[in-house]
């Protein structure tokens, strides 16, 4: 059970590496200015740019989502780390884990 504390402690380590290069706050910002952005009347008459927007708010929301969504599964792994009735669940959280 260790072993696991252990790899799940680099891999917080490693996406704590990886995060920081990114300011959550700020993809906030921008996704909460792209959306007013759309619901602006006339948006959709240039549907170019629309498509542009569109896909700029898509993709900070996948980021913000792929981020917390990693971020929360690894401190929940962590926290019943303790518990050894959950160390093949765990086992199989760090393989995957360490995939992405």
């Amino acid at each position: 059970m260790e072993e696991i504390k252990n790899k799940l402690q680099e891999l917080q380590d490693r996406f704590g590496k990886i995060t920081g290069q990114f300011d959550r706050d700020d993809i906030r910002r921008q996704i909460r200015e792209l959306e007013v952005e759309m619901n602006n009347p006339g948006f959709w008459s240039d549907t170019d740019q629309a498509k542009n927007v569109s896909q700029q708010l898509s993709h900070h929301q996948k980021l913000l989502a792929t981020l917390e969504g990693l971020e929360g599964r690894i401190k929940n792994a962590l926290e019943i780390s303790s518990e050894s009735s959950m160390e093949e669940d765990l086992k199989k959280e760090v393989s995957g884990l360490e995939k992405l």
